[in-house]
């Protein structure tokens, strides 16, 4: 048996199958996803349909709630406020709509008196597959704890160094200032497994684990094998 977590993949859809394909899992592993199967890589809708197919296959696959799928939800459930849409763009938010665009000819309104120069409001009709929503707002946790090796496993780690607490969603998904430099919040006897910072690098301080290598940014998408704490790294 093999347990692999699983960094952001942000919708890069080759480097995804690049890893899985390196990987090879058999119907004995565990495969721990820890988010972000959304992002501004180029194939968003791809990657969610890959990860379904993928999942009907043999063995365990546990699927984390990041930050993109917390805001895709926000945009797509209602009409979101300007400071919502404006973090949205600033993630590359667009790439992801024009993912799942029903249409190639986008809306673009440029913005009202009295908005800021650079609030510019995108209207796109979006298709999303029904097992597609049902993914991304019901089938996904936000915390994972091994029953055998000492690690927890959680989109952005915040989450799991207060396990036990009840916070809000969105402090389950992106990380508080400091947090990842703060070495007071840590779980006694475990590893906090995380991703959602993009590194250079996997990053191992005390107590917690960063596997995060920026993909979907232009950088690479990490795996960590938790018995033999090896990681798997591939880049375009």
């Amino acid at each position: 048996m093999r347990k692999f977590c699983i960094g952001d993949i942000r919708g890069d859809l080759y480097l995804l199958r690049k890893l899985l394909d390196k990987i090879g899992p058999t119907s004995d592993d565990v495969m721990v996803f820890l988010g972000s199967y959304l992002g501004p890589g180029s194939n968003s809708k791809g990657v969610v349909d890959y990860l379904l197919k993928a999942r009907q296959l043999p063995g365990r696959w546990i699927f984390l709630r990041g930050c993109y799928e917390f805001m895709f939800s926000q945009c797509i459930v209602t009409r979101p406020q300007d400071s919502i849409l404006s973090l949205w763009s600033s993630m590359g938010g667009r790439k992801v709509f024009e993912s799942y665009a029903a249409t190639e000819k986008l809306l673009i309104m440029e913005p009202a008196n009295g908005r800021p120069a650079h609030t510019v409001a995108v209207e796109i009709p979006l298709l999303v597959p029904e097992p597609h929503i049902r993914f991304l707002e019901q089938e996904m946790h936000l915390l994972f704890s091994d029953d055998l090796l000492p690690f927890v496993a959680c989109h952005n780690g915040y989450y799991a160094g207060v396990a036990g607490q009840q916070i809000p969603e969105e402090l389950s998904v992106f990380t508080p200032r400091g947090w990842c430099e703060d070495n007071k919040r840590i779980l006694d006897g475990k590893e906090i497994v995380y991703s959602h910072v993009p590194m250079q690098s996997p990053n191992l301080s005390k107590g917690k684990i960063n596997i995060d290598l920026g993909a979907g940014l232009g950088g690479k998408l990490c795996a960590m094998e938790m018995y033999e704490r090896k990681f798997t790294i591939v880049g375009g």
